[in-house]
């Protein structure tokens, strides 16, 4: 509510979460702003909820079992050897909904 009375212009909010989409969802409703006609909104996680909005909600999906393994992976390689250390990068991906 506070950034879009401060900033009326603004045309596009990511938010770090879908739950906190969800409630930009509602705020700009309640002030009468129209998504995603006035408004572009996505969120980050992909929760199911997402989907059944009105409008569904735009995303960033996490592969969440590819990150479990890499986590599992690098624990074990850890526990091995207190010297192991690798950066590992697993992309994401976007889910366009209605609210971008």
């Amino acid at each position: 509510r506070k950034l879009l009375k401060e900033h009326p212009d603004i045309d596009g909010v990511f938010t770090h979460n879908d739950e906190m989409a969800i409630g930009a969802l509602r705020a700009a409703a309640e002030a009468g702003i129209r998504v995603p006609e006035q408004l572009s909104l996505a969120g980050f996680d992909s929760i199911e909820t997402g989907r059944y909005l009105s409008p569904a909600l735009t995303t960033v999906e996490q592969p969440r079992r590819e990150i479990t393994d890499a986590l599992v992976g690098e624990l074990l390689a850890a526990l091995a050897d207190p010297d192991h250390h690798r950066f590992v990068s697993i992309a994401c991906r976007q889910v366009v909904r209605e609210s971008a």
